[in-house]
């Protein structure tokens, strides 16, 4: 946090904004609080740093900062608000309140129009906010426009998302499993999509200039370029191709991508599936399903993981479901807003629905995967249908979430949290990857439930994407999940022949 660089824009003189740490002298306010940081400025021309200590900005955390066009403010946000500062003046101005954390602030190239991007929130519907440039000093209002969405949030925002000399706005925009690229006209303030034939994202705008990349689980990313048509009616286009890996043996790409809709399209997933080419004679596909949940609002057509790239080119068929509603996690609790009943019970019926619709799915073959709070909705699953699924795998669980009772009335708001793998027996083999910490308080309370069947794996490097052994783990655990739990004599003979068919 509050670590930024910005380089001040072609009007703005040659200047960099970086933030750094204070020193002894400029630790203290004059309320003798702690200074979280100064701004320092370095001007590339005379070759100083001015450094700005104000107590007015240095001593929350800011989120995002952009320069103002003439070089003399900035544009910031912190907690829920947006601030307008000018350097050498006392006071800063308050712009906007209750928003999120922009995922970009940008200002138009005629310096006329400054647009905050909004990401999805849990408590807020906008998803742009623009403004008329420049601000008048000491206003009460700032005169500006609101743009909603609808169903679409904002996705992501080009590095430059202003196109024909800041007429048009760029950004991408995601519903359920689909983004999509849209432009927006500053004067009419009207909304066109940009057709692109494979899924794509839009990573940066010159002027009429779009440079823009292909994006899918089954296919290697390339780099594209083509001219923005001006007029809303075009909806095709040429493009050059700029960098991509065109490998001659493309096979650990071999496997379809199909968005799957459930409950009449009220809420999606997607199901990655191996070629019919390549199904053993009498044999079916072990399918493992993810309930989302992650950095991004939703699963969509463009998400790629390298688990489920390696489960798939393992022989795996994969089916990530999203919610009905976008994942984010609420800013007052840090939890995110899906815990309740109907997220469990949609997860395992959209589970039913794909194996009733994809008959080379082994139903008796069902492995769960979660990750962090899609831990939680697993393990719930498995609460309600203990009978339904072979083995449960969760990375960096959260399994003392609130408890969701069967039944909703049941429910008594000064009912303690309850972690699903200590309240009931547990009935199917558990693998759970755990921070790599012996004092950490997850990873001795569940090491305890190794006597239950529940395997641990230490894992100190998880954000260290040169290092997977857990994922290397995981598959060995999906392919012999027996090997570690505890057998009953009722059921000693189904575990033999099950793991003489793995081996087969």
């Amino acid at each position: 946090e509050n670590c930024h660089f910005k380089l001040s824009g072609e009007n703005g003189g040659r200047k960099l904004l970086y933030f750094a740490f204070p020193n002894e002298e400029q630790l203290k306010t004059k309320n003798r609080q702690d200074r979280l940081f100064v701004i320092c400025i370095y001007d590339f021309e005379t070759k100083g740093v001015t450094v700005i200590a104000d107590e007015n900005i240095c001593e929350e955390t800011i989120n995002g900062i952009e320069w103002t066009p003439d070089g003399r403010g900035v544009i910031f946000h912190r907690r829920t608000e947006l601030f307008w500062y000018r350097f050498g003046e006392q006071y800063v101005n308050k712009i906007y309140s209750n928003i999120p954390e922009p995922l970009r602030i940008s200002f138009s190239p005629d310096e006329k129009r400054l647009a905050v991007f909004l990401p999805t929130s849990a408590f807020c519907e906008k998803s742009i906010l623009l403004f008329h440039w420049p601000f008048v000093k000491a206003a009460v209002q700032f005169q500006h426009d609101v743009i909603t969405l609808g169903s679409y949030k904002v996705w992501s925002v080009p590095d430059r998302p202003w196109s024909h000399g800041g007429s048009n706005l760029v950004f991408n925009a995601n519903w359920q499993h689909h983004v999509l690229a849209y432009s927006l006209a500053i004067d009419t303030l009207s909304i066109h999509k940009l057709r692109f034939p494979r899924p794509s994202i839009v990573v940066d705008i010159n002027n009429d200039e779009m440079l823009f990349e292909t994006v899918a689980a089954n296919s290697h990313s390339r780099l594209w370029i083509s001219s923005l048509s001006t007029g809303n009616e075009k909806t095709e286009f040429s493009a050059t191709l700029l960098a991509g890996r065109r490998a001659a043996d493309e096979q650990m790409f071999n496997f379809n991508v199909k968005p799957v809709y459930f409950d009449n399209g009220e809420y999606t997933g997607i199901l990655y599936l191996p070629p019919d080419n390549v199904d053993p004679p009498g044999c079916k596909i072990r399918l493992v399903v993810y309930p989302y949940a992650g950095e991004q609002p939703n699963h969509t057509l463009l998400s790629v993981h390298p688990l489920l790239s390696v489960l798939i080119n393992w022989g795996h068929a994969i089916l990530v479901v999203n919610h009905r509603e976008p994942f984010v996690v609420h800013p007052d609790s840090d939890l995110p807003d899906f815990a309740n009943s109907q997220d469990i019970d949609d997860f395992h019926n959209a589970v039913v629905k794909v194996l009733s619709d994809h008959k080379r799915l082994d139903e008796k073959y069902v492995c769960l995967y979660g990750y962090m709070y899609g831990s939680f909705v697993a393990a719930n699953v498995i609460k309600r249908h203990p009978n339904f699924y072979k083995c449960a795998a969760f990375v960096h669980p959260i399994l003392d979430y609130p408890y969701i009772p069967e039944n909703e009335e049941e429910e008594d708001e000064d009912s303690e949290q309850l972690d699903i793998l200590d309240s009931r027996e547990i009935t199917i083999p558990t693998f759970l990857v755990l921070p790599k910490d012996d004092d950490h308080e997850d990873y001795q309370k569940y090491r305890q439930l190794a006597a239950k069947g529940v395997q641990c794996f230490g894992h100190s490097e998880l954000e260290d994407e040169e290092s997977h052994d857990y994922i290397v783990k995981i598959l060995h655990f999906f392919k012999y999940p027996y090997d570690a739990f505890p057998r009953r004599v009722d059921d000693e003979k189904t575990v033999e022949k099950e793991e003489a068919a793995a081996k087969n």
